[in-house]
């Protein structure tokens, strides 16, 4: 049977070779062959009707078709360029021949050729007659021949991931979406437009394209096309780090020149030098970038980096072997009576407490209202002696306007005693008033320490005024006898006037509070639950701060009191509670001779 189709294909083919040239030759007349007793004509003019009548053939034509593997398909992913449509006049003639009772018509590119009822039979021998008629055509047709007429089309996706700087369009200029549809057998084509940059088409992975131009797709599946746009080396634009420096200790970073810098600048990659100096010769040096030590060649380091960083310069001064400096420090007031002398604690002092080996002692200075410093020594660690002891003097002088009032006998003497926060007193000049408070409880025992104060007289009356603070005591409020002094409602101050020169004592007197509680009386319950307060017995009392209260039990017949806890007056509204606790009885019956009854016990009632 095989052999029998080949040679079948070959008759036809022949056979159609010859029609073709004559109809051709006979500019477009019909040539029919007879041979047998069944002469039937057809001629194809019209695709369509070729469609129908292939159709009409049953599976035959199909399952030819398949196996022969000749059906024209658009190669994905190829550029656009030339006619598209598959295969030549020839091989579509061959491949057109098919078994059938009734016709077989075959479409090819530029000619149209139909053959009626060509039989063959095992021996290879043609009992039926054909006519072929051929129809020179100028286009160019690619039939799709279908098993089942009506068969709906089925549609894919094509998803766009582009990326970079260029354009992708489709065939009538537009910039492509995300997604486009197609049904199957359908081509996208598109457009990939960019200068000066790498381009890479990639379709479902696999890539179809490096450069730019026009590209296309079968709608077959649903795909991803990627397009990326890549920078040229030449478009990349020129990167530059920075290296900043955090400089510890005492010294500074040069240029290689030897200027001064805080941060140096360069390209991506590019070698940065710079140098440090520090202060003393003799410092270690210590420099560290992203963590590691860099080291100098001929005093320069050298660093090379991508991104902006910092640079660590570590100065550490050489260990220095400490001496330990003792000053004493003694203070002189200057008056033409004599001094009055005080002498600091010892003052511990480092190198780092000298200034160009100086130590300038007037920063110990004494400081009071009315005194001024007059000389103050500055040392030198030459000043110290083998056992690091220094000695210096600071003098003072009474301020011009104030004077020291001193009761003592005016004989010139050398010390005149202790200077310090109020020895001597030193006051401005002019008249004064002096006060003096004390604050006493009643047996005249003292409160807190008395209040001494001076005032200088002004010429403004007004103005001679005080008004001193009273110290508050728990439990006590203060008073006064004075008539012409006040003190204020919450006893906190004291305000009162002066005239003329002199003093004047006055005594805060502080008296004890009275403070008040309450006494409760509360009797037990016949069940023994509780106990419950007679509000008729309540009574209020008052006593001392500070003593203890005086709660008394009441005589209640059937009742029998618990102790009574007394408490310490620190406030008003205390409250004693005094509990009563119910007496129980045994009542015990003389039967007489009679029955026996057992003795109960009870309680009293209220």
């Amino acid at each position: 049977m095989k052999k029998a189709k080949h040679l079948q294909r070959f008759w036809a083919f022949l056979l159609a070779f010859v029609l073709v040239s004559t109809t051709i030759a006979s500019d477009g007349m019909s040539i029919v062959a007879a041979e047998g007793e069944t002469t039937t004509e057809q001629t194809v003019s019209d695709p369509k009707t070729a469609e129908q009548t292939s159709n009409k053939g049953g599976s035959a034509f199909t399952a030819e078709t398949e196996q022969q593997g000749e059906t024209p398909q658009v190669e994905e992913g190829s550029k656009t360029g030339g006619n598209t449509s598959g295969g030549s006049s020839e091989s579509s003639t061959e491949e057109s021949v098919v078994e059938s009772e009734s016709s077989t018509e075959t479409g090819t590119s530029g000619e149209s050729v139909s053959t009626e009822d060509i039989v063959t039979t095992e021996e290879g021998t043609e009992e039926t007659s054909t006519e072929v008629t051929t129809e020179v055509t100028t286009e160019t047709e690619t039939e799709t021949f279908t098993e089942t007429e009506g068969a709906k089309a089925e549609t894919f996706t094509f998803t766009f991931d582009i990326s970079g700087k260029g354009s992708v369009t489709d065939e009538e200029g537009n910039n492509v979406g995300s997604t486009v549809t197609g049904e199957t057998g359908s081509v996208y084509k598109f457009n990939v437009e960019a200068e000066g940059t790498d381009v890479s088409i990639l379709v479902d992975g696999n890539e179809i394209g490096t450069s730019n131009g026009s590209y296309e797709v079968a709608f077959d599946a649903d795909k991803k096309i990627t397009v990326t746009f890549a920078e040229t080396e030449s478009e990349v634009k020129e990167e530059k780090y920075t290296i900043t420096f955090q400089i510890t200790g005492n010294g500074k970073v040069t240029d290689t020149e030897g200027t001064e810098i805080n941060s140096l600048t360069g390209k991506v990659n590019e070698e940065l030098r710079f140098k440090v100096e520090a202060e003393n010769a003799d410092s270690k040096v210590t420099i560290k970038m992203d963590d590691k030590e860099l080291t100098a060649a001929d005093g320069v380091y050298t660093v090379q980096g991508k991104s902006d960083t910092a640079v660590n310069v570590n100065i550490e001064e050489p260990e220095k072997e400490e001496i330990a400096y003792t000053l004493y420090v003694e203070h002189f007031l200057d008056t033409n009576r004599g001094r009055y002398h005080r002498v600091d604690a010892p003052v511990e002092l480092t190198e780092a407490d000298f200034k160009d080996g100086k130590i300038d002692v007037s920063k110990y200075e004494f400081k009071r209202t009315g005194m001024v410093l007059v000389s103050a020594e500055t040392l030198t660690k030459e000043d110290f002696d083998k056992d690091g002891k220094g000695y210096a003097e600071i003098h003072y002088k009474v301020a011009d306007g104030w004077k020291i009032v001193d009761n003592r006998p005016s004989y010139r003497t050398i010390y005149l005693g202790n200077l310090d926060e109020d020895n001597p007193d030193i006051v401005p000049e002019g008249d004064y008033f002096t006060l003096k408070v004390k604050f006493s409880f009643e047996d005249g025992s003292s409160v807190a320490n008395d209040f001494t104060a001076k005032y200088l007289i002004d010429e403004d009356s007004s103005k001679n005024t005080y008004t001193i603070s009273v110290p508050k005591q728990e439990g006590y409020y203060p008073t006064i006898s004075d008539t012409d002094v006040t003190l204020s409602a919450d006893g906190t101050s004291l305000n009162g006037s002066y005239s003329e020169k002199g003093s004047r004592e006055i005594t805060v007197v502080y008296k004890v509070k009275q403070l008040q509680y309450t006494v409760k009386h509360a009797f037990e319950k016949a069940d023994g639950t509780e106990y419950t307060v007679d509000d008729s017995l309540t009574e209020t009392f008052s006593g001392d701060y500070g003593e203890l209260t005086e709660a008394k039990a009441v005589a209640v017949d059937g009742f029998t009191p618990e102790e009574i806890a007394n408490e310490v007056l620190t406030q008003d509204g205390i409250v004693i509670t005094i509990k009563y606790d119910r007496n129980t009885y045994w009542l015990t019956y003389d039967a007489n001779g009679g029955t026996y009854v057992a003795r109960e016990s009870v309680s009293m009632s209220r």
